[in-house]
C-alpha cells in the first residue's frame, strides 16, 4: 500500500491506540471519536488493495459501497456489540465519525485513486 493518506490515517491511529493503551490521557472528542473517525479509511483502503490485488487490477469502491460500508460498520459497532459484550457502548457520535471518515475516504479516492494500491497492479482500469 503506498498511499501518503493510509499512512498518515494508520499511524495516527496506531499512535492513539498505543497512547492510550499505555496510560496517556488526551482530551474527550480525541479520546473516544478520533480512533472511529479514522477506522473506516483504514478498512477501506485496505479493502480496494485486497480487491486489487485478486483482480489484478486497481479498483474503486462505489459511493454506495462505501455508504454500505459506513451503514454495516455502524449497525455492528454501535448496535449488535453492546448488545454482546461489556465492553461495547452504542454511541451515535461514533456512527457520524464513520461516515466522516468514509466521506473523507470517497474524496481521497477521487483524487488519489491512482495512488491507493499497489504499484504492483495494473493501474490502467479504474
Amino acid at each position: 500500500m503506498n498511499t501518503a493518506y493510509f499512512n498518515l490515517s494508520f499511524g495516527i491511529y496506531v499512535l492513539l491506540k498505543t497512547w492510550f493503551l499505555s496510560g496517556g490521557d488526551g482530551p474527550d472528542f480525541v479520546q473516544f471519536y478520533v480512533a472511529d473517525l479514522l477506522a473506516l479509511p483504514v478498512i477501506l483502503t485496505w479493502t480496494v488493495n485486497l480487491i486489487s490485488q485478486i483482480k489484478k487490477r486497481a479498483v474503486k469502491l462505489s459511493f454506495l459501497q462505501i455508504l454500505f460500508a459506513v451503514v454495516y460498520t455502524s449497525v455492528v459497532m454501535e448496535y449488535w456489540a453492546p448488545r454482546w459484550s461489556v465492553y461495547a457502548t452504542g454511541d451515535l457520535l461514533d456512527s457520524l465519525m464513520y461516515l466522516i471518515g468514509g466521506l473523507s475516504f470517497y474524496v481521497a479516492q477521487g483524487y488519489y485513486g491512482h495512488l491507493m494500491v499497489s504499484s504492483s497492479i495494473n493501474k490502467g482500469d479504474h
